[in-house]
């Protein structure tokens, strides 16, 4: 809960420990070589996390492409046919820009807030997404956090590859997903603030992590402070110096600002100050018995976010730092190579993820019987229907139905008509079935034939009758997109149109290219379908 006293503005003896005494704008005490030590190790940490930017984005093509396949079905295993939106957004220190080479890759998948409606659960996604890791190669230190906070984590490009962490959320991000909504705010003052800010935010948590005031991902966190905390407290800083006069900040060391930063954290009273880092002023009193450290929630929630420090680990927090501020003081060169060391074997590091090895065909999909559509489902899956032609890296969202590419598009596609079917017209039974990359029209009869080779349009085998007609796909206007399907002859030539708005979901009427929609129904061909065991009869 909030404080109950009312919030008063901060005390001065807060106040006067923004910066050391002897430190001023222009970074007096501050030797120039180690002004140049420390933008050359923020260039170093900077130039190690660019190398790793191919590496994340193949880590969220790759969670892209698993969550797309786990939501091929439904929540009972069943085929989907109902085509499921999701977005896969990154989000933590890698998203506003402060990140180092040992930091997480934060994913978040988006899924729809009325999952009911789609048959899929959040829970069942990352299970199978989970499964689905554990078997990729590339996928190392596999962790399910499933139950405790809804979380995955693994390695992906190898045993030195790149932590990532993967989640979801169903609905809007913007209001159920606290840690998103906390990175959108933390990258508008980032982007609001002079560009060193995020450089000294880098190089604070770096020497955080160094020293012991922040935690370093091994082991648990305990009371310690996480580095998303410490940008926070680095933005604080920021906003309460800019507002005592410190204006033009790009004619200040790197080294300077770090060393003041460091000074505050190191003799600032934590127990008395409420710190809310996004305010205008940051910096209010508060009753020293409530907690050890306060640092308010963005989100304005009237949370804790350094609830778990205790005067304890406070003490320690303040020792480390005062020990840092001593060695990059009196001796910057061994500051500075020190934090240089720690990153030594990351500069060696080839972040490369391997193609996956072929393991085969996929197997097919459980035989279930569909769930009930809408009268009008087959026209609003079939209009309008984006094909994955884009390649899954470069996509923002992704489609469910559409994310199986190659072979299996006919199962994708055309589900919705593999079975057997009564042609009301012509008083015969019909089997559309998959044969060799089309949806092929024949006999049930011909079911237990070897399948046949298509060539030009034709389906041609030895000892095989010839496929009657195929259903394929017509491509007009932008490229990928299917704009309707049609019934094709032997000779590859299509003959007949599907009319979606007269379809239900045991029944398609297919009319003449040449015919009019709105002529009898006599003159369309009408399909039911039918148990395997009635057809064969």
């Amino acid at each position: 809960v909030a404080p109950a006293v009312p919030l008063r503005p901060a005390a001065e003896a807060a106040e006067c420990a923004l910066w050391p005494p002897n430190w001023t704008v222009a970074g007096a005490g501050v030797s120039v070589e180690a002004a140049e030590a420390a933008e050359a190790h923020e260039r170093f940490l900077a130039g190690l996390v660019a190398r790793q930017d191919t590496c994340a984005s193949d880590a969220r093509a790759f969670a892209q492409m698993e969550v797309s396949t786990a939501l091929a079905l439904d929540w009972d295993g069943a085929r989907q046919f109902k085509v499921v939106p999701y977005r896969i957004v990154p989000f933590g220190s890698r998203r506003y820009g402060v990140a180092l080479p040992n930091s997480d890759l934060d994913l978040v998948c988006v899924l729809p807030e009325n999952c009911d409606h789609y048959c899929v659960s959040g829970k069942k996604v990352l299970e199978r997404v989970t499964e689905a890791i554990k078997k990729d190669p590339r996928c190392t230190s596999v962790r399910d956090a499933s139950k405790s906070k809804k979380t995955t984590c693994f390695r992906f490009g190898g045993p030195n590859g790149l932590h990532v962490d993967l989640t979801y959320c169903c609905g809007d991000i913007r209001r159920w997903h606290s840690p998103s909504q906390t990175t959108a705010l933390v990258q508008q003052a980032l982007s609001t603030s002079p560009p060193c800010l995020r450089r000294v935010a880098r190089l604070a948590v770096d020497a955080g992590k160094r020293l012991g005031g922040c935690w370093k991902r091994t082991g648990a966190i305990g009371s310690q402070l996480k580095a998303a905390h410490w940008n926070l407290l680095t933005i604080a800083w920021w906003r309460a110096v800019s507002d005592r006069g410190l204006r033009d900040a790009e004619s200040v060391p790197l080294a300077a600002l770090l060393q003041a930063l460091l000074w505050w954290l190191a003799t600032c009273p934590f127990e008395v100050l409420l710190i809310n880092p996004l305010a205008p002023r940051p910096f209010s009193a508060r009753q020293p018995a409530e907690a050890a450290m306060w640092l308010a929630s963005p989100l304005g929630d009237g949370g804790n976010l350094a609830g778990r420090v205790d005067a304890e680990e406070l003490a320690k927090l303040r020792a480390a730092l005062r020990e840092g501020l001593t060695t990059l003081t009196n001796s910057p060169a061994m500051f500075w190579r020190e934090a240089e060391d720690r990153w030594y074997e990351y500069r060696d590091r080839v972040y490369r993820s391997q193609p996956v090895p072929y393991l085969g065909p996929l197997p097919p999909l459980p035989t279930k019987a569909p769930p009930p559509l809408p009268p009008r489902g087959l026209c609003v899956a079939m209009a309008g229907f984006v094909a994955a032609a884009a390649p899954v890296a470069g996509a923002a969202a992704g489609v469910a139905s559409a994310a199986v590419a190659g072979a299996d598009d006919v199962e994708t596609i055309f589900g919705r008509f593999l079975g057997f079917w009564y042609d009301a017209r012509t008083g015969r039974a019909l089997l559309v079935q998959r044969r060799g990359g089309v949806a092929a029209v024949c006999a049930p009869d011909d079911e237990e034939d070897d399948e046949p080779e298509r060539v030009d349009g034709a389906d041609t085998a030895a000892g095989a009758a010839p496929r009657e007609r195929t259903i394929e796909p017509v491509r007009e206007g932008v490229e990928g997109k299917l704009s309707r399907l049609v019934l094709k002859g032997a000779d590859g030539v299509p003959r007949c149109r599907l009319l979606g708005d007269k379809c239900a979901r045991d029944r398609v009427v297919w009319a003449p290219l040449e015919g009019d929609e709105s002529a009898e129904e006599d003159s369309h061909e009408v399909w039911t379908r039918v148990r395997p065991e009635v057809a064969k009869k």
